[in-house]
């Protein structure tokens, strides 16, 4: 068992797992492959042939189903080095680049924390409080029939919360205040600005509002756009960098992307509307960074999640040259990069309302790779029939092509570009060579690792888990995944109900957090169970990676199986007394009726159970 150190509160504890990317944490002791949505490799923990050891980046959680050894980053890194859970949290934060707290820092850091769920609980009232204008206000009529008329529909207005910000001068901060939030907190969440004369009044007026949500769906900022274009004012209006929020770190319409993103890799585009559009059209897949150049800290987030991105920029010039340092940023941390391209003055989101969701669908089929969009972009303003012109465009492109880590694909590159400018290939390679500082390729030959599976060929004989327990795990991870049904669960099975005592254990720190909180991770679950076997049972539950289609129905069918197998052994236990009594020289015709009576109740319960249907 571990106990958090005084000297680290829960918030830094959460800081610094959250810095921590789990895979690239363990790929420094583990060769790990890609597999589906999840990375698989031979467990560090316990000798093996076939592995069994897999890491799920979208929940930051690993397992191994040889060893049943699993948690989070924290786990993983305590049994490798053999440290407590305070020195694995010092061992990341040194990682990670976080000061670490002093002893005489706690209460700050307490209060640190205090702030921060003040602050996440403003932003969700004042989101909720936009939506409303935009939906039941007059003034946030001419707002809702904007967005009508630019494409979107009713439905994901509200699945993105879209808003509008009243043009009155103080009406948001009025309303905060009304919920008993002081004006320092109000500030301190970005949604209202001190004037020169001490006066409070809100950042955003007049404006449609665009709710800012980090991966786990909490809203923890907002973008603003003004309805009319005017020299007056920005068009855009964004949240400044909070305790909850930096826009280097987050990515808009993640949360909802993440989802899909295994399957069908991430669409980066620039803007709030082109992710709606995109997520309206089916391409839920969509993200876009806010409202800066794509950032290291915003790649190694979306690596996470796939390892394919497709940027769909704008046409124009900044979009172009936005294409170019996005795709060296991804490409360098080994993402898969392509870019869609658009015809002149065409958006995103302009283009999957002139085309539709086909057209579109055939751009991304034809999206370009990295280098083939280089190639073409970087020939633009160069004449390939001047000599000179050949030789500036080479010199330009020389130290992309000196990027490409795999030989195979630089010489097929360099091939390409000899035959379109119609030049020697050894020319080519003598030009470009004198463009690498170290004047070669590299000494070292990448080897592919490739993991091998096997037959299990010993005829080992495995457990099959009863129907009850299995139904437990199956709550577990609904409590977990799916939002939707954690009320009809705790309306109709209480910690009580669970047999297993570690599932109820596990529960009842599920329960916990979803009162106190809208979203919880699987990771921040174990920082929360303590004790290792607590640990091994939840890493094993989530690592089952189960879908759900009726999230709804297999509540209930889990629900019934478990109290049924409850009643079935109240059943048998009475079952074992009537018998008793009728063989017991003194039987007690009182007692048996008695006895009949309350198994005839129990079997009439255990018909009348609901299974989802």
């Amino acid at each position: 068992m571990w106990v958090i150190n005084v000297t680290f509160q829960e918030e830094f504890v959460e800081e610094v797992r959250n810095s921590c990317d789990i895979v690239e944490i363990i790929s420094e002791y583990v060769d790990l492959k890609k597999t589906g949505k999840n990375f698989v490799g031979k467990c560090p923990f316990h000798n093996e042939k076939t592995p069994s050891f897999t890491v799920a980046p979208e929940k930051q959680m690993f397992y191994c189903f040889g060893c049943k050894t699993g948690g989070n980053v924290y786990t993983f890194i305590m049994k490798k080095e053999n440290l407590s859970f305070p020195e694995a949290i010092e061992f990341l934060a040194n990682k990670a680049g976080i000061v670490l707290p002093q002893p005489d820092d706690s209460a700050a850091i307490s209060q640190k924390g205090r702030i921060k769920n003040i602050i996440l609980e403003i932003l969700k009232d004042a989101a909720n409080y936009f939506y409303y204008n935009l939906i039941k206000t007059e003034s946030g009529r001419h707002a809702f029939e904007y967005l009508i008329k630019r494409g979107l529909s009713k439905e994901i207005i509200r699945k993105f919360g879209l808003g509008y910000s009243l043009p009155e001068w103080d009406s948001t901060k009025k309303f905060l205040e009304s919920k008993g939030y002081d004006e320092k907190s109000i500030e301190s969440a970005g949604i209202i600005i001190k004037g020169k004369y001490n006066n409070y009044y809100d950042r955003f007026r007049g404006r449609i509002m665009f709710p800012i949500t980090d991966v786990m769906g909490r809203v923890i900022g907002f973008g603003g756009r003004a309805i009319a274009d005017s020299d007056s004012q920005p068009k855009y209006l964004n949240t400044p960098d909070t305790v909850v929020y930096n826009k280097r770190k987050n990515l808009y319409g993640l949360s909802i992307a993440k989802r899909e993103s295994s399957k069908k890799g991430i669409i980066i585009v620039e803007g709030y509307m082109d992710v709606i559009a995109l997520h309206q059209a089916g391409f839920t897949n969509t993200v876009a960074s806010l409202g800066t150049s794509l950032t290291i800290e915003q790649a190694k987030l979306i690596k996470r999640y796939t390892d394919e991105v497709y940027l769909a920029y704008d046409s124009d010039e900044a979009g172009k040259a936005a294409s170019i340092r996005g795709m060296d940023i991804l490409n360098d941390i080994g993402l898969i990069v392509k870019v869609i391209m658009f015809p002149e003055g065409l958006d995103p989101d302009d283009y999957i309302r002139q085309k539709g969701r086909e057209e579109f669908h055939n751009k991304i089929n034809e999206a370009l790779p990295l280098m083939d969009y280089k190639l073409m972009t970087l020939k633009e303003g160069y004449d390939m029939s001047s000599p000179l012109d050949k030789r500036a465009y080479i010199s330009k492109i020389a130290p992309h092509l000196l990027k490409i880590k795999s030989f195979v694909e630089r010489d097929a590159y360099i091939r390409k570009i000899s035959e379109t400018l119609g030049i020697r290939e050894e020319a080519l390679r003598i030009d470009i060579n004198r463009y690498s500082k170290k004047n070669q390729y590299g000494n070292t030959i990448e080897h592919k690792k490739v993991l091998k599976t096997h037959n299990n060929k010993n005829n080992a004989k495995f457990k099959i888990m009863p129907a009850h327990i299995k139904a437990e795990w199956d709550l577990i991870n609904l409590l977990i995944n799916e939002d939707q049904v954690y009320e009809l669960i705790k309306n109709n099975f209480s910690l009580s109900d669970f047999i297993d005592d570690i599932n109820r254990e596990i529960a009842k720190i599920i329960y916990s957090l979803k009162n106190s909180q809208t979203e919880i991770s699987p990771a921040e679950i174990v920082d929360k169970l303590g004790r290792e076997e607590y640990v091994k049972r939840f890493s094993h539950i989530v690592a089952r990676d189960v879908i759900y289609e009726d999230a709804e129905k297999t509540v209930l069918d889990c629900i019934a199986k478990i109290k049924g197998y409850k009643l079935q052994q109240e059943l048998d236990n009475i079952q074992q007394l009537i018998k008793k009594t009728e063989a017991s020289t003194k039987s007690n015709e009182h007692e048996l009726n008695k006895l009949l009576v309350k198994y005839q109740e129990i079997l009439e319960r255990k018909k009348s159970l609901k299974f989802g249907c």
